[in-house]
């Protein structure tokens, strides 16, 4: 085979080259259909004791169907893990797009796993359009009123299919309660509500649940007006890995050349770090191994009718064995050596019979360069410059004449990891309330930049929940179930991200709906969460307006309901500073034989919304 390298100067403007092409203009309506939005909130740090303050700052930095300055108010609630209850909530101002407060954590709160959930006032058919979620750890040293405990009566090794597990209440001294303790227990798809007997004890049998994601047993306990909550990871008996082949550019095809990646995880959605043998046809070819991210790639010559086969060499997972994806008869492959460029993308391009082909750059929301390319010989190498995109994720999709996909591939474009802030300190070494003074320098900024600081203990910072801003908007935010990078900074690995692009792509987009969108489709609801109050004349509607006014703030202020009594909330007028209170008063002669209630949709939502976990956090 003969081998050509391609360079693609484009210095033509690239809007032209595709102004009349339909599927650039259904990646557009797809992009306003489905919008990337944004919103990135700084926490002072993630590991908390009770009592504390926790101070953020919120940035609008990517907007969707409502412009940013459209969004008003940010809510921020602490959510406990364990039973998703809502522990407190406010609600702070957006202005130009920034948003900061603090939340006081409760000082009766328990040791355990917590998350600070955020999200905006406007909707996208219903549902809050900009949102985040930090998880963060809660340490404190109080203890519940009464003590908990859980025993396994199984032995560890044994293979039987019930788990029994022993839950002991007792109080602080030991002693026994004056009333059985509910308990609420969940373990895989169980979910069980009952109560200790009158010794406070509780046998739990716990069938086997086949592949199982959480193993932890978890515990919710209630006695009287305390709770407290426990958990144990059950063992498992052996089983297998979850194990996924990514052809690079989408399928394996006969007698070509193939770049593959792998991913290994366990029965808990973790990545292992393993060796594994390939074998052909029953004859080990080659050993491979992943990383520590459980991702690893190699390269692979399909041979017509051959079978192939991966085999983990693990001693804790089950033996198995792997098929590799069936190759295609016909077909085109897609090589990237580097996925994550500066200014330029090679490709490696092999077909054993596609010849007329159409390459196109995009990220599903916009068409950045797009044009035929023949494919004179079965392997051409093809250099493309990047000059017309912006930095961030972008795909390339290569179709035949009919736009078929062929092939399909995510990479990095204008990656730079180069430090744009440099913070100098007066001094290396501090005192218990000494002023910390700092010198900031933005490089390669023409505009004011906003930073946000923070000044922590090493210990308050868990590198498991630590989120930087670059990381999030570049790459969590666009894709799902990032695994955790384990140097902290998930942007500033080039390693990191090559291994993540080979098998992740972008979950939210498929060229299968880009082909199939219409116009109407990017028609969606937008509407806004607005606290609404209504007074009444005991029970009945009024038939006039009346005048409300207000207290607790420096300036009282005086308004006017509606004919029926409503009134709105959501104006200027009625905004406070943080962490005081506003009262409303009904300004007429006869105020007592008025009611006043408030329907306050951000109470709903957060409800709502805890009940989800957004970002997983191991």
């Amino acid at each position: 085979m003969r081998l050509l390298i391609c360079c693609l100067l484009l210095f033509f403007g690239s809007k032209s080259l595709f102004a009349q092409d339909q599927i650039a203009q259904q990646i557009e309506w797809y992009g306003k259909a489905k919008p990337t939005t944004n919103l990135f909130v700084h926490f002072d740090k993630n590991v908390y004791s009770n009592n504390e303050i926790v101070y953020f700052t919120g940035y609008l930095i990517k907007e969707g169907k409502n412009p940013a300055s459209t969004h008003k108010i940010m809510a921020v609630a602490l959510i406990r893990n364990a039973d998703s209850t809502v522990v407190i909530e406010d609600k702070f101002v957006i202005e130009n797009g920034l948003s900061l407060g603090s939340l006081t954590i409760p000082d009766s709160l328990l040791t355990g796993s917590y998350r600070l959930l955020a999200y905006t006032d406007k909707l996208t058919n219903g549902v809050p359009e900009m949102r985040y979620e930090q998880p963060i750890t809660i340490k404190t040293n109080i203890d519940p009123a009464f003590k908990a405990s859980m025993k396994l009566l199984n032995d560890q090794k044994n293979e039987q299919k019930t788990q029994n597990v022993l839950v002991s209440v007792t109080t602080r001294e030991g002693g026994f309660l004056a009333k059985p303790t509910n308990i609420s227990y969940k373990y895989g798809n169980t979910n069980i509500q009952t109560k200790t007997d009158a010794s406070g004890q509780l046998l739990i049998s716990l069938p086997r649940q086949e592949n199982i994601v959480d193993p932890n047993l978890y515990v919710n306990l209630k006695n009287a007006k305390e709770s407290s909550f426990i958990s144990m990871a059950i063992p498992q008996p052996k089983s297998k890995a979850e194990v996924k082949f990514y052809p690079e550019g989408g399928n394996l095809i006969d007698n070509i050349y193939s770049s593959i990646g792998w991913e290994v995880k366990d029965q808990q959605k973790k990545p292992i770090l393993l060796k594994a043998f390939l074998y052909k046809n029953e004859t080990i070819i080659d050993t491979i191994e992943s990383s520590i991210y459980g991702i690893g790639k190699f390269n692979l010559f399909v041979e017509k009718d051959a079978r192939y086969q991966l085999k983990l060499i693990h001693d804790g997972l089950a033996d198995s064995t792997y098929q590799l994806p069936k190759s295609l008869p016909n077909g085109l492959t897609l090589t990237i050596p580097e996925a994550v460029v500066q200014d330029t993308l090679k490709l490696s391009l092999r077909t054993n019979g596609a010849r007329n082909l159409f390459i196109r750059v995009h990220n599903f929301r916009e068409t950045f360069l797009s044009f035929p390319f023949d494919m004179v010989y079965n392997h051409r190498t093809v250099k493309i410059p990047l000059t017309e995109l912006p930095k961030g994720l972008a795909t390339i999709t290569i179709t035949d004449s009919l736009e078929r996909p062929l092939a399909e591939r995510i990479f990095f474009a204008r990656y730079d990891n180069a430090e744009r802030l440099n913070l100098e300190l007066e001094k290396p070494v501090y005192q218990q309330r000494d002023s910390v003074n700092i010198k900031l320098k933005l490089s390669d900024f023409e505009e004011k930049s906003i930073v946000s600081v923070a000044v922590v203990q090493n210990n308050r910072l868990d590198s498991k929940n630590t989120d930087d801003i670059e990381s999030y908007t570049y790459l969590k935010n666009e894709l799902a179930n990032l695994p955790l990078n384990i140097n902290g900074v998930a942007y500033k690995d080039k390693s990191y991200l090559e291994q993540v692009l080979l098998v992740k792509g972008w979950q939210r987009y498929t060229w299968q709906d880009v082909q199939q969108i219409k116009a109407t489709d990017t028609l969606v609801k937008t509407d806004s969460l607005r606290i609404i109050g209504v007074a009444t004349k005991g029970t009945k509607e009024l038939i006039k307006p009346i005048t409300l006014g207000t207290f607790g703030n420096d300036n009282p202020r005086l308004m006017v309901t509606a004919n029926n009594g409503h009134f709105d909330l959501n104006t200027p007028n009625l905004i406070t500073e943080e962490g005081k209170k506003m009262y409303l008063f009904v300004g007429e002669k006869d105020n007592l034989s008025y009611q006043i209630k408030i329907d306050d949709p951000f109470l709903k939502m957060t409800n709502t919304l805890s009940k989800n976990i957004l970002q997983e956090t191991s």
